[in-house]
């Protein structure tokens, strides 16, 4: 974790692997504290990167770290929650790895917490360890917008750890949301000297490992969506809906291993949720995004930091307090009863797989049901049915989708709760975001016009961009370099002659040419942008194949 081979160097943003170190409860790992090396480990597990070799490198080694110790003389001292999920937020953080908790099957106030913080911050993601005892799923893995990590071995067959905890939740959750490798991992050995540099490793089993495995492995997701690796709109930092999504697509099932004896069914279940990551599932060119919290980074990283301007008060209160409408990010935001529907192209010879997810409020709230609806041009329907879990998803066989060339895809919102306010999001609002990731697809289905009147008069994008605000950026910008952005950049000349009239052309010759020209430029910038996206996506390719073939060798490890 150090700087370099000699020195730990300045701990900040600009620290090879620790942005900070919470140090208020207490400093380090120290032999006698309960748990001792415990952390240490972990954070290796998600970020190590050593000097030479790949030996011991976490599975994100490129990452950097928030490191919070919440382990004293007097065992665990953790604040409340939303004190370490606002630190995380202020630093930039969006993915939490937690594998802590207290040994109970109840909904908890600390459960109850991290799905009200989710619902009101969407670009926050925890990971949650939970348990080493398959007859229980302790809290907070029982929350319902967070990642509970259950384990399996590690030689990349189908078993699961046999001491890994498992659903359904008392309130009827699934549970587990994926399963990684829990058994002898291996990673950094903490020794209780600060300056020791002792560059040890130990192996531990457990669920904690599991969990800051896949915490690992979403990081990679991230980054994915970060660089444009998906067919997208632009760059952009991604809600926790939008790795949810990302994170059940790149699962596979592992139907046919057992857990202690008992037979592990098809995916999704309460024993493995969706399956074991696998990031080849979803590093391929036909896999399409829809994130409904896309905005532009500066202006989101400012509305960050006006949330938790809080003046004293806890930061989820402070939070709950700056009420938001989903102004500036690219929407829609739905109300009950109302839907958003794409038309989508098929690649060839392929399945097709869609996911949905969104986040839930807290269990004693009103349920929100939002639904995936397909429609086969011949107007077969398939949809996803289950008003309690947040991610959803179904898969079409290349056989039923009987040749066809492209299909709609539609989300509705078959309840969402009204709260005290409308037109808002969060707890008490009336409205909600949501992320889609569906794969089989080239993208967005638009007809070539045929002739000039249909040119002028054909529509066939049937995304409903009456509901995105017009004002989004999605273009990335340098962070921390808001003063660059003093101007509207959305402006458009106004083309007026003197006396404030606009210059209007009735000519039917110049109509028929305007045409020509529009489609010859329409048909140029296309090949341009098929070649440079095409370039761009190897390049990015190769990049995350030489961090999933880094990822593998630890797993396999």
């Amino acid at each position: 974790f150090r700087e370099n081979q000699t020195t730990i160097g300045d701990i900040g943003i600009n620290h090879r692997k620790v942005i900070r170190v919470n140090s208020s409860i207490d400093d380090g790992d120290h032999p006698g504290h309960e748990d001792f090396r415990h952390g240490t480990h972990l954070a290796g597990a998600l970020i190590c990167d050593l000097f030479s070799g790949i030996e011991g490198r976490g599975i994100a080694h490129s990452s950097q770290l928030i490191f919070q110790d919440v382990v004293n003389e007097s065992g665990w001292s953790e604040p409340e929650m939303d004190w370490l999920l606002a630190e995380d937020l202020a630093y930039g953080a969006v993915i939490h790895s937690y594998s802590w908790g207290d040994v109970t099957e109840a909904y908890t106030s600390r459960s109850f917490l991290l799905d009200a913080w989710h619902r009101e911050i969407p670009w926050s993601l925890a990971f949650i360890a939970p348990g080493n005892n398959p007859n229980k799923l302790y809290e907070p893995a029982n929350a319902r917008n967070i990642v509970s990590v259950g384990g399996t071995l590690k030689d990349n067959g189908t078993d699961l750890f046999t001491g890994s905890s498992y659903g359904p939740t008392e309130e009827g959750l699934r549970g587990n949301f994926i399963v990684t490798p829990a058994v002898g991992i291996v990673s950094a050995a903490a020794d209780g000297n600060l300056s020791s540099f002792n560059n040890d490793m130990r192996s531990s089993t457990g669920t904690s490992s599991s969990t800051a495995l896949g915490a690992g492995v979403t990081a990679i997701i991230q980054q994915m969506v970060q660089e444009g690796y998906f067919i997208q709109n632009g760059n952009f930092t991604p809600s926790g809906s939008q790795l949810r999504v990302l994170l059940a697509m790149s699962a596979q099932s592992l139907e046919g291993g057992e857990q202690g004896g008992e037979y592990v069914g098809a995916a999704p279940n309460t024993m493995q949720g969706w399956g074991r990551p696998s990031l080849d599932n979803i590093a391929q060119e036909d896999v399409w995004i829809h994130d409904s919290y896309q905005m532009n980074e500066s202006q989101r990283l400012e509305m960050i930091v006006d949330w938790l301007d809080n003046n004293g008060s806890k930061p989820f209160e402070s939070i709950e307090k700056k009420m938001w409408n989903g102004s500036g990010a690219q929407g829609p935001f739905l109300k009950n009863g109302e839907s958003v529907e794409w038309n989508l192209t098929l690649k060839n010879n392929t399945d097709f797989r869609a996911f949905l997810s969104f986040d839930q409020r807290p269990f004693g709230q009103s349920s929100d049901d939002l639904n995936l609806v397909v429609t086969l041009p011949n107007g077969t329907q398939f949809e996803t049915n289950d008003s309690l879990e947040g991610t959803e998803g179904l898969k079409i066989d290349i056989d039923e989708l009987g040749g066809v060339e492209w299909v709609s895809v539609e989300v509705i919102a078959r309840n969402v709760g009204i709260g005290n306010y409308t037109d808002l999001l969060g707890n008490d609002g009336d409205k909600v975001g949501f992320a889609l990731a569906i794969s089989g697809v080239e993208g967005i289905k638009i007809d070539l016009p045929l002739d000039n009147d249909e040119l002028c008069c054909q529509n066939t994008i049937e995304d409903k961009d009456s509901l995105l605000d017009p004002n989004v950026t999605n273009d990335p910008a340098p962070v921390f370099e808001k003063g660059e952005w003093g101007g509207d950049k959305g402006e458009i000349y106004d083309k007026t002659n003197d006396e404030g009239k606009a210059w209007y052309l009735d000519s039917k010759l110049f109509w028929n040419y305007g045409v020509v020209c529009l489609v010859l430029i329409l048909i140029l910038v296309m090949g341009v942008a098929v070649t440079s996206y095409s370039l761009d996506k190897k390049k990015k390719k190769k990049e995350i194949d030489e961090q999933m073939s880094i990822s593998k060798e630890k797993l396999e490890k």
